[in-house]
């Protein structure tokens, strides 16, 4: 009995130090290192947004039927805005990407302004309800953030009430209203920064200025016209959907 117990223990021993001795001869082999993800930002997309705009108006009024000057003033219009839009990225370069986007707001963006003027006050309305863009996108990556600067075509429609309050000693009444519909045209230019949250999904923060010119209005009811200056400032928060 000792003498195969004493057989067994030696058999045991020499697997294990056979199994020992191959390990050691086995090259040691690092696992592989992971590999960062790159997020690729080219496709179309769709979105929507909501932001806040805040417009100024220079207006300079004649009167209609000699030219000569009549006044000037200026006001502040300001307002919620909402829309969604379309668009395409191309990723150029590992960091570097170029894309053309569209977008359409409906917007309260309004202001009141009182001008007096003997033997009354005149009482503008204005109103910016709706703008849409058409604008080139230069973007600079870095993985799921990007980074980019816009700028394109500008179109607004803006609508204004005159009113002519005519005020004799102490008696004010309504006199001539003039209602005004009016499409502008213009330039916009803008910077914002946009975040990947998955493959499809991302965030977006922008920043717009948008330059409608000037146009002249014709105040019928009130014998003037208006040269009409308005610029306005937008910043937008939006969500897209990549395809």
């Amino acid at each position: 009995m000792k003498k195969l117990i004493g057989i067994a223990v030696a058999a045991t021993l020499g697997v294990a130090s056979a199994n020992a001795a191959d390990l050691a001869s086995r090259p040691y082999t690092k696992a592989p290192a992971d590999v960062a993800t790159v997020h690729d930002w080219s496709g179309f997309y769709v979105g929507a947004h909501v932001g806040y705009g805040w417009a100024h108006d220079d207006v300079t009024a004649y009167i209609r039927t000699t030219g000569a000057l009549f006044t000037t003033f200026d006001f502040n219009q300001s307002g919620i805005l909402g829309g969604a839009q379309l668009g395409y990225n191309l990723q150029v370069a590992p960091n570097w990407l170029l894309g053309i986007e569209g977008d359409f707001s409906g917007a309260d963006i309004a202001g009141t302004i009182d001008v007096s003027r003997a033997p009354g006050v005149a009482r503008l309305d204005g109103k910016l309800n709706q703008f849409a863009t058409i604008r080139a996108r230069v973007g600079y990556t870095i993985n799921n953030w990007l980074l980019y600067g816009t700028g394109g075509f500008a179109w607004g429609h803006v609508k204004a009430r005159n009113e002519q309050v005519q005020c004799f000693v102490v008696t004010c009444t309504l006199g001539a209203t003039d209602l005004i519909s009016q499409d502008r045209t213009g330039w916009t230019a803008g910077v914002g920064v946009e975040y990947a949250l998955t493959r499809n999904w991302s965030v977006k923060l922008e920043y717009i200025h948008v330059d409608f010119g000037t146009y002249r209005t014709t105040l019928s009811a009130v014998n003037r016209f208006d040269d009409d200056t308005l610029l306005m400032d937008a910043v937008r928060i939006g969500a897209n959907y990549r395809f």
